[in-house]
């Protein structure tokens, strides 16, 4: 390939920077690390991008600054912004040339050459949310032929989400493609202030076999002579979050005074063969006959109901929390981090099921450093998910009550498949469940000060949003008098669970 073409992604403005004022500006790899304490974020409008660009991110963070204990951490920490001259030493002279997109012997994230099979495809089918060969459409309409063709910013943020998350299936090629290590489970990160602090939260002790088992050196993928395609173990962190689940290489062209790339070769990559809970990023639960399964985003599901597991103690054996969770409880537990600082936990994904994708997701969690590894207030918030399943579970009893009678009003039993569309049709569920991630989320910030207040009024926000449920989705019943006396049993019904389960909270809160 002609070395003409040049994208030099240390110095070349292609990751998105949200500054104080909500400018957002692009800058290159140096100049985002360095001035990481003048930068409130990195964002894409793609929460995979978002996410796969804090995995880079770290990946040289760890590979400069370590750190390999909790006083190395600390020194980053108080010093307030990572040190300008040892990034441009290892990105500038470590990485001489490794850093371009478009490099004829080390490509950045990408190979010089193909062993086996390959074959050309569109560069636009590793942006996942445009339409290409069998992938549904998500939010565009265009199609792999009609779209322009990608810059090299463009180009850089889609390879890099393209290794984490792309989903194993049919290729073409010897065998099929498998998953990439990010394509399943949820990511979490810790989110600060600004975006020193959220990439010093995550920069996780770095030493040994910590966070993952390293063998040698562990270089990331841009260091390595050659990828090691053939290994199916990560050799350590860098390695795992700099995988190269496939063999690209990207076809710039000339577009008059542009690089434009429409195409690119394309082959198989490595096979990750991480079990159980070998990824640090994920949250997990363990079951005792499946093993360790990672959280997965799905439809109708907020993020708040699984908080039980993505907070799990460190000793607790039903659940494994993100591995920067462990990280901030030791800082905490040696002084580090103040009791009452406030961070974010964010989660990045998708909705999968086998080779496609259904939708893309990013959700936001407070995280009160109080609550972490906190085992009191922890057990306040299970206590507290298991008070809004109940009152979805009192709703219900009172929806298949009203479905029942408004089917049969006599004696007799209708059709339980009637009675379940019915109850679908009503919807209330939806309604119930979809209206309560803001409570929650006050839940957890009032729960450091106030463990006891805050879960009485979080249960009385249940309360009410059962009644403001069934009131909202029965508007449009008719009102004929065979639903209006269902309407009035179900009323019923649904007054009577709520009772029983607020003096049932009652009695259990003064045992």
């Amino acid at each position: 390939m002609n070395q003409a073409f040049s994208f030099d992604l240390v110095t070349k403005p292609w990751i998105p920077c949200v500054l104080p004022d909500g400018r957002i500006e692009e800058r290159g790899l140096l100049e985002t690390l360095a001035g990481a304490h003048e930068i409130s974020r990195v964002a894409d409008k793609s929460p995979l991008v978002t996410a796969s660009l804090h995995r880079l991110l770290l990946a040289v963070l760890h590979r400069v600054f370590g750190p390999e204990s909790v006083a190395a951490w600390e020194r980053i920490w108080q010093t307030g912004c990572f040190d300008r001259e040892k990034l441009a030493e290892y990105l500038n002279v470590t990485c001489a040339g490794r850093m371009d997109l478009f490099h004829q012997e080390r490509p950045f994230y990408q190979v010089a050459e193909f062993p086996g099979k390959s074959k050309e495809s569109s560069a636009c089918s590793m942006i996942q949310e445009l339409s290409s060969g069998n992938n549904p459409t998500l939010f565009d309409h265009s199609h792999e032929k009609s779209v322009s063709p990608l810059s090299p910013s463009a180009a850089a943020r889609a390879l890099i989400t393209f290794q984490g998350f792309h989903l194993g299936g049919l290729s073409g090629l010897e065998k099929n493609f498998t998953d990439c290590p990010a394509a399943r489970p949820i990511s979490f990160f810790v989110h600060g202030t600004h975006l020193f602090q959220t990439l010093c939260l995550n920069l996780v002790r770095y030493d040994g076999d910590v966070p993952l088992p390293r063998e040698g050196e562990d270089p990331p993928a841009w260091e390595q002579e050659p990828v090691a395609f053939s290994r199916p173990l990560p050799a350590g962190y860098l390695d795992f979050l700099t995988w190269q689940g496939r063999r690209v290489r990207l076809v710039p062209e000339r577009e008059s005074e542009n690089i434009a790339i429409r195409t690119m070769m394309l082959g198989l990559g490595r096979e990750m063969a991480v079990e159980g809970n070998g990824n640090p990023l994920a949250a997990f639960r363990l079951d005792e006959t499946r093993g360790a399964l990672p959280l997965r985003f799905s439809e109708g599901k907020a993020l708040w109901r699984d908080s039980r597991t993505i907070l799990a103690l460190r000793e607790d054996r039903a659940a494994k929390p993100p591995h920067a969770l462990d990280w901030i409880a030791e800082l905490k537990m040696n002084g580090v981090l103040e009791e009452d600082s406030f961070f974010g936990l964010e989660a990045f994904g998708m909705g999968s099921d086998q080779a496609k994708i259904f939708f893309w997701h990013q959700e936001h969690l407070p995280l009160p450093l109080a609550v972490v590894n906190n085992k009191e207030l922890l057990e306040k918030v299970s206590e507290a998910v298991e008070r809004a399943k109940n009152g979805a579970s009192a709703l219900g009893k009172a929806v298949q009550r009203l479905a029942m009678d408004i089917l049969s009003p006599g004696e007799g039993n209708p059709d339980p498949k009637e009675v379940k569309r019915q109850v679908e049709h009503m919807g209330m569920h939806t309604v119930f469940w979809s209206g309560r991630e803001t409570a929650f989320h006050r839940f957890l910030l009032d729960l450091p000060g106030d463990a006891e207040g805050a879960l009485e009024r979080w249960t009385r926000h249940l309360v009410q949003a059962a009644r403001d449920s069934f009131s909202h989705t029965t508007l449009n019943l008719d009102r004929s008098a065979r639903t209006r006396k269902a309407l009035v049993r179900a009323e019923g019904v649904l007054a009577g669970s709520l009772k029983k389960l607020v003096d049932l909270y009652r009695k259990e809160e003064t045992a």
